[in-house]
């Protein structure tokens, strides 16, 4: 299960990195393209940053046509947070403009629906001939909270076992 999600993953954020290099995050120092798989980072207290997608894996099952296959259809549910606060510039007033442009970017990220599964154990990573492929993602009406406006989309994440 760990090589769909890594695997989807590294999808979404190299899929970002060429549709809008500028977003980017700083985590233990490094610069990267602004999608964080939260599992994969260290615990802090810290608010989630704004600008940046957040990927929170929410669970998975099997599919019930694919039990009793040697590798099993699986089904993962993945819920994609994002925010905005707005520019300084604007005051803020732009932050729905902004969650916008995040709902485009990722829809982007999101097409193709499918990406080679990968084995990120290794460096450089190695393709294992499989495939994942995901559904549209159901995107929650956005809340705010002070300053900050946020939106969910849920993505169910599809893939094989890697298991025997």
């Amino acid at each position: 299960m760990q090589k769909i999600k890594d695997s989807f993953y590294a999808a979404l954020r190299d899929r970002l990195a060429v549709i809008d290099p500028a977003r980017t995050v700083t985590i233990r120092g490094e610069l990267r393209p602004a999608v964080v798989t939260e599992e994969n980072e260290t615990a802090t207290a810290a608010q989630p940053e704004p600008e940046v997608f957040y990927l929170t894996w929410k669970g998975a099952s099997v599919e019930p046509e694919f039990a009793s296959a040697k590798r099993p259809l699986l089904r993962l549910q993945c819920e994609v947070e994002y925010s905005s606060e707005g520019t300084e510039g604007c005051a803020g007033t732009d932050r729905g403009r902004s969650i916008g442009a995040m709902d485009s970017e990722l829809r982007q990220m999101l097409s193709p629906s499918s990406a080679a599964v990968k084995d990120f154990t290794q460096t450089p990573a190695v393709e294992t001939g499989g495939v994942i492929f995901w559904a549209d993602a159901a995107f929650s009406e956005p809340a705010i909270t002070g300053r900050r406006l946020t939106r969910t989309a849920q993505v169910t994440v599809f893939g094989f076992s890697e298991e025997n």
